[in-house]
């Protein structure tokens, strides 16, 4: 991942079993392409992926399996939803928005 951006960020993120947003563009924000990594630390848990609407839980989504599972994204221009197989599953994540 490049730290060339203007704006990059690291935390973790509450990966519920309902769908939400885990990167979104702000309405008066310019849509630059981010990188993002998403790792999945719990052990059994999964994590579903959709770059395109909502995730669920299904094998059309990316699925970031547990143990430690890292996925990366890069040149995203859309929002990014995430899904879990579980309740709750902190996630850790980092990004870079105008990384290249």
């Amino acid at each position: 991942m490049s730290k060339m951006g203007d704006r990059w960020s690291q935390g973790s993120f509450n990966v519920t079993a309902a769908a939400q947003d885990l990167w979104s563009y702000a309405a008066s924000e310019a849509m630059d392409p981010i990188d993002m990594i998403i790792q999945n630390n719990h052990a059994t848990a999964i994590v579903y992926v959709n770059l395109s609407g909502d995730a669920e839980v299904s094998t059309a989504m990316f699925m970031i399996r547990g143990g430690g599972s890292v996925m990366k994204f890069t040149n995203v221009r859309s929002p990014i939803s995430v899904i879990g197989s579980i309740a709750s599953n902190p996630v850790p994540y980092a990004f870079v928005k105008n990384g290249g």
